[in-house]
């Protein structure tokens, strides 16, 4: 199968257009030859018989003798001669006296030897005659005409029949076209061999399934963020309504003393903050979804994160929590887009930061795992951070935007996020973060 889908796409349309031409060619020859030596083995054998030979020649001869008393041609009429010969062209005259030729119809007439011999008598005088009448001149004429249609005709079909199925496979690509104009990305169009034309229909099958996925993916993603934004705005809501509360408190001077109304103003200081996090989030989401183009950078591992993880480890120190880390850096490349890590672990920080109990420490695990076999890439780049689950007043449940922006920005760079909130214990929060390493071959 394989061999064959090879040299089919080497030939290509016009190489297989000539062989076609080809091969019609030699089967129109070799039925020509075959029709030709049964036709003349038949007429030889249905006139192998001499008597009726010699009583049609004596026939002919008459009716030359005939026309020249008629007309009263001498022997130097020879053009008559030749006008009786050429309406009887089977006929093969020689005519002599013992001094000259008259006429010869061939030189080349010996072949035939002339063995009837008889008197033709002329206006001026009696000459000799030889005729030899090839009575199946005229059915082997007949024979090799019909031989020659017959093969002609077969040449064209076998060539017009292999040009009406590249016009066939035309007309049907034509008709996959016209449906996928019409808006009807579901039909499936079918490749037939591995031509231009094959190849042709096999890519419009690819970018119809390519578009529709595309289509998909969009219904899908304006789905999640009409979704995402009645989530926000029913999120936004609560410290949105508990903000203009205490405002209106503070304006009105409902609050028995200063200490009262600190406390007012560090709260409405908090939904403030909320309401600002929440707002960046939602402006994240819309700038890594908004079609922008994203440069990508390869290189190693280390070189990537190294420095990045460093600034994530102190400022989660600078805020009073303890981390460990056990870096086991691969020796390999990784394809980021420009400024993705950075968010991802801004967000993991702000996480910590809010839900994070700061007594415990915060494992940070950086390792290998053999990928998926369809993945198309020999192993994933692992960062494992986990953390135990604080309980602190000012913790609200939030809309887990942060958590899917991660997750989009790491489907974007073919990676994934992987979240186990709480296991059995309901106390430890985890977070695996994937991505794909190059194959050394890639490197």
């Amino acid at each position: 199968m394989e061999f064959n889908r090879r040299i089919e796409e080497n030939l290509g349309l016009r190489m297989k257009l000539m062989l076609s031409i080809g091969f019609a060619f030699i089967v129109a020859l070799a039925v020509f030859y075959t029709l030709f030596s049964f036709t003349n083995n038949y007429i030889n054998d249905y006139f192998d018989d001499s008597n009726k030979w010699m009583e049609m020649t004596d026939q002919k001869a008459e009716e030359f003798q005939k026309y020249i008393t008629d007309n009263g041609y001498s022997m130097q009429d020879e053009d008559a001669i030749r006008a009786w010969n050429k309406k009887n062209a089977a006929v093969y005259l020689y005519i002599y006296t013992p001094d000259v030729t008259i006429y010869e119809t061939s030189t080349s007439v010996a072949a035939f030897s002339y063995e009837n011999y008889r008197p033709i008598a002329f206006s001026d005088g009696i000459a000799d005659m030889s005729i030899f009448y090839a009575i199946d001149y005229r059915y082997y004429m007949m024979a090799t005409i019909s031989e020659i249609v017959v093969s002609v005709l077969l040449f064209f079909f076998l060539v017009m029949r292999r040009i009406n199925s590249i016009v066939l496979g035309i007309k049907k690509l034509e008709t996959d076209i016209k449906i996928l104009e019409g808006g009807g990305l579901d039909h499936v169009i079918e490749a037939h061999g591995y031509d231009e034309i094959g190849n042709l229909e096999r890519s419009l099958n690819n970018m119809r399934i390519a578009f529709n996925n595309n289509i998909a993916k969009e219904e899908e993603l304006t789905k999640a963020n009409t979704e995402l934004v009645t989530r926000m705005a029913h999120d936004l809501r609560t410290p949105l309504t508990s903000l203009l509360l205490y405002l209106d408190l503070l304006e009105k001077r409902k609050y028995k003393n200063d200490e009262q109304m600190d406390k007012y103003i560090k709260v409405s200081r908090e939904k403030a903050e909320r309401i600002k996090v929440m707002s960046d989030l939602l402006f994240e989401r819309f700038l890594i979804t908004g079609g922008k183009s994203d440069k990508e950078e390869t290189a190693p591992v280390k070189f990537i994160f190294e420095d990045i993880l460093s600034s994530f480890v102190m400022s989660l120190e600078t805020q009073g929590f303890t981390t460990y880390s056990s870096l086991d850096w691969p020796d390999a490349k990784i394809t980021v887009i420009d400024g993705y890590i950075d968010r991802i672990l801004d967000n993991i920080c702000s996480n910590i930061f809010k839900y994070a109990d700061m007594t415990k420490p915060v494992l940070i695990d950086i390792c290998t795992n053999e990928a998926a076999p369809d993945s198309g890439h020999a192993n994933d780049f692992l960062i494992k951070i986990s953390n135990r689950i604080g309980n602190r007043e000012n913790s609200e449940g939030g809309s887990n935007i942060g958590l899917e922006n991660i997750d989009l920005m790491l489907s974007k760079m073919g990676g994934s996020l992987e979240v186990h909130d709480g296991g059995e214990t309901g106390e430890v929060f985890e977070m695996i973060i994937r991505l794909p390493l190059h194959d050394n071959a890639d490197q």
